[in-house]
């Protein structure tokens, strides 16, 4: 059975041998952490966190994060002359944070917070769809009047 108390990290405990699981301390906030100490490095294996505007507050930052990398690859597809295959690349990974966001964030963060995240995917799905939509126009009538030309 692991020991469990209470540790609080600071600098000044960075010299002490630890190991193990430990109730952490951190800022105020209660924290369960899985940790090694080894030659001045703190590996961290887990962390559990107990509050719960701490969660939320975590989960915020991690869509965040995630949404920043899928906004930068929808506007590169945006205003570059792209290909299909660069479309459908950024659908599904649209699609997939949107399933991350209905399988993860759902019911761990407040609706008002769920529904802005869901937005700010679903304008960008809808921006990246506006685009193919126009390409395909121009293609049929560039198709059209090379077939009426002849």
């Amino acid at each position: 059975m692991v020991n469990k108390m209470e540790y609080k990290i600071s600098k000044d405990n960075f010299g002490k041998r630890i190991m193990g699981k430990k109730k952490v301390v951190f800022e105020g906030e209660n924290i369960a952490l899985h940790y090694q100490k080894r030659n001045n490095l703190l590996k961290i294996s887990e962390i559990t966190i107990i509050d719960d505007t701490m969660k939320e507050n975590n989960l915020i930052r991690q869509y965040n994060s995630r949404y920043k990398k899928l906004f930068k690859l929808i506007m590169d597809i945006l205003e570059t002359s792209s290909s299909s295959t660069d479309e459908a690349l950024g659908l599904d990974e649209i699609f997939r944070v949107k399933k991350v966001l209905k399988d993860k964030y759902r019911h761990k963060v407040s609706n008002e917070i769920y529904r802005k995240m869901w937005k700010k995917v679903s304008l960008l799905e809808d921006e990246l769809r506006n685009k193919i939509k126009l390409e395909r126009i121009l293609f049929e009538e560039l198709m059209s009047s090379k077939g009426k030309s002849r």
